[in-house]
């Protein structure tokens, strides 16, 4: 029995792609002739191939930011406490501490708490790292304000009052922690020690 070379080979095609197709398989396209090389390997074009940006400091950016806005954030919750301290004694007068302490110190803090969370607002920083360091910068300054105020009474004399300092300088101990108006020095201030005098020692002179 004669049988067709070309129907004996179109037989065999049907089987393999009868059983491709039954194992799931898709059959590859052919390449297109204009991509294709002498192995018959894909040739990608210049023009269109993906060009790799090699970043020669990664993340360095990101690295900076993060640190920074941590002491950007603690900076502005010391400056949140000089704020509201500022406007209190412009609009109530009075001194740091005032009559109460303890109800002084709250206040404080309570304005201070105010300012960061409207300055927050404005500046974005609502992570709970920044947060926490703007909490830890109103803490720090509300009692430890009074130490630059005597490091630094001419600037506090324009902001606040010649008497308001003098207050301060008068019931507060530099180096120290204010706490229920109640100074705790941290190191002691050092004070000049003036020179012993050498002691006069007579001069004796012997006559031949």
């Amino acid at each position: 029995m004669y049988v067709d070379s070309e129907d004996q080979k179109q037989t065999f095609e049907d089987r393999i792609n009868r059983i491709r197709s039954q194992r799931g398989h898709v059959p590859v396209e052919p390449m297109p002739a204009d991509l294709q090389t002498a192995t018959g390997e894909w040739e990608i074009p210049k023009s269109e191939a993906p060009r790799k940006e090699i970043d020669l400091v990664p993340g360095w950016k990101e690295n900076v930011r993060y640190p920074l806005g941590i002491v950007a954030a603690f900076v502005l919750g010391m400056l949140a406490v000089l704020l509201s301290r500022y406007v209190r004694f412009h609009l109530q007068g009075g001194t740091l501490t005032g009559e109460d302490p303890d109800i002084t110190m709250m206040i404080d803090a309570g304005l201070a708490a105010g300012v960061a969370f409207a300055l927050r607002i404005i500046l974005k920083f609502e992570d709970k790292e920044h947060i926490f360091a703007k909490t830890m910068g109103i803490a720090v300054m509300v009692v430890t304000m009074h130490n630059l105020v005597h490091w630094a009474p001419g600037l506090f004399s324009v902001l606040f009052s010649v008497d308001w300092v003098d207050d301060v300088v008068l019931f507060t101990d530099p180096n120290s922690i204010l706490f229920r108006g109640m100074s705790f020095v941290l190191i002691e201030p050092q004070v000049p020690v003036a020179p012993e005098e050498a002691p006069i020692v007579p001069r004796v002179f012997y006559v031949d």
